[in-house]
């Protein structure tokens, strides 16, 4: 369904260049990991990229058109949903739990909600390795850890709960849009 979704319309990505340019400006925070632009192109709503992502979760590449709205989730998302909402200027925040984890699931709302009602571009949501679609997919890689924070072409792994660093994260990657004006 189409519940949480908001169409953003498709444009332009910067030039490379002019993209490093911009990345250079921010600070680097300790220990995230910088990739390699895999593009912005849409696809269709349902559809999986035609590229393999070059990371677990995605920081860019092939995806739908729409974001998801900008709250915590208890739901996973396909990868190709929620990129638009790293390009849209967003960090997500995923948890990755081999079972139930309550604690870690309320200390992570916690921590974003704050963000959330300033209107900022923070999500929560689960990486889900288990999950099947109805189509007998896995749409979910192992992330490798309980918590990746993410924004476009940033990833930063952390094996247990650094409001912190990802604070500082979030304090150098959101808000910045990474579409032609």
């Amino acid at each position: 369904g189409t519940n949480g979704v908001i169409h953003v319309l498709d444009t332009l990505l910067l030039p490379p260049a002019q993209q490093a340019e911009i990345m250079a400006l921010y600070p680097s925070v300790a220990g995230e990991v910088t990739y390699v632009m895999q593009g912005n192109i849409h696809i269709e709503q349902g559809e999986t990229s035609p590229v393999a992502y070059n990371s677990t979760p995605p920081t860019s590449g092939p995806h739908y058109p729409n974001i998801v709205a900008w709250q915590v989730y208890e739901e996973p998302f396909a990868y190709e949903q929620v990129i638009h909402n790293l390009e849209d200027s967003g960090v997500l925040i995923y948890y990755q739990c081999a079972e139930p984890c309550p604690a870690l699931f309320q200390q992570l709302s916690d921590f974003a909600q704050p963000y959330i009602d300033a209107g900022r571009h923070v999500a929560v949501v689960p990486n889900d390795p288990s999950w099947t679609t109805a189509a007998g997919v896995h749409p979910h890689a192992d992330m490798g850890a309980p918590i990746a924070v993410v924004a476009w072409q940033k990833l930063l792994k952390l094996d247990e709960f650094d409001g912190d660093k990802m604070a500082q994260f979030i304090e150098a990657y959101e808000g910045i849009d990474h579409h032609v004006k």
